[in-house]
């Protein structure tokens, strides 16, 4: 396995390389045509990716490059809504070889502050890959996620090594399902779509796209819809209060969530879902999903 992340690297250098020839305009406009067989529309953008696209060449926001920041983003939470919101960190890391896998609990979690997919969850400490989980956050450690997506606010960010508490999450009010994340998106602080994605009982993923009155869109992003309804969480009306407050002088953000039998937990916030390459079906929906984001009057500089 340790090959592998020898080969995602050399990948990974090919790009930085590539970083130089190509501008951020060309590298986006060639990926949008892929995906929507049409350039994006930067002047006047209509649609939720169109408006991805255009927040990724308009500037850079230093509030974006904390609060993508995993460590900086516990801040925020903090002062805004409060520590009940947050998992507890267990350790942090500035070097893998930092890490010492004999003093940690059954169950933990390790990823990395200034990135996407460099998640390891481990369930069962006994019997451990150690050299994979060593070579798998050596690689995300030595990367840098502006090169690879172009996200300018992920550039900037000091990478290190969480060790979080593992989460146990509730099932979705039915015992079929779990409900692994809850996505809020929000727009000027107000949550108006509610991105749930849930797991059956053999590892399958669905997605629910939701308004907040719990109604289920007529849209599929990602993954299929769940086969039987699925309830709304008791915890509804917080969760939508919680992701209002943290993203009130925001244009658009979404916010991630865990929920427990007993919590809200924040996870994540998150700038460019998708790096604007989001596959709405059907694809009217990706301009439905755009319109409340008013980028007249937008904070991006």
């Amino acid at each position: 396995m340790k090959i592998k992340y020898i080969l995602k690297y050399m990948e990974y250098l090919l790009k930085h390389v590539k970083y130089y020839f190509v501008s951020n305009k060309k590298y986006r406009e060639k990926r949008y045509l892929i995906d929507f067989q049409c350039p994006p529309n930067y002047k006047s953008p209509e649609s939720f990716n169109e408006k991805i696209m255009w927040r990724m060449l308009a500037g850079k926001n230093k509030l974006f490059i904390q609060m993508a920041d995993k460590v900086k983003a516990r801040d925020r939470v903090r002062e805004l809504v409060g520590e009940k919101y947050l998992v507890n960190v267990l350790h942090r890391y500035k070097n893998v070889s930092d890490i010492n896998f004999n003093v940690l609990p059954e169950k933990f979690v390790l990823k990395c502050n200034h990135d996407c997919g460099s998640v390891v969850i481990c369930k069962r400490n006994e019997g451990l890959d150690i050299n994979f989980i060593r070579s798998k956050l050596r690689f995300f450690m030595n990367r840098n996620q502006y090169y690879d997506s172009r996200e300018w606010q992920y550039r900037d960010i000091i990478p290190e090594i969480i060790c979080e508490e593992y989460v146990e999450l509730s099932d979705a009010g039915i015992p079929e399902y779990r409900a692994e994340m809850y996505r809020i998106h929000c727009f000027k602080g107000k949550a108006v779509w509610l991105e749930v994605e849930y797991t059956d009982a053999i590892g399958e993923r669905y997605s629910c796209i939701y308004d907040t009155s719990w109604t289920l869109l007529p849209v599929i992003m990602r993954y299929p819809n769940t086969d039987i309804p699925i309830p709304a969480p008791i915890k509804l009306p917080e969760l939508l209060d919680v992701a209002g407050k943290l993203t009130l002088d925001i244009d658009y953000c979404r916010v991630d969530f865990y929920v427990t039998f007993e919590k809200i937990l924040f996870s994540e916030f998150t700038f460019s879902p998708a790096n604007g390459r989001e596959i709405f079906t059907p694809r009217s929906w990706d301009y439905i999903f755009g319109l409340p984001w008013d980028i007249n009057h937008h904070n991006e500089k």
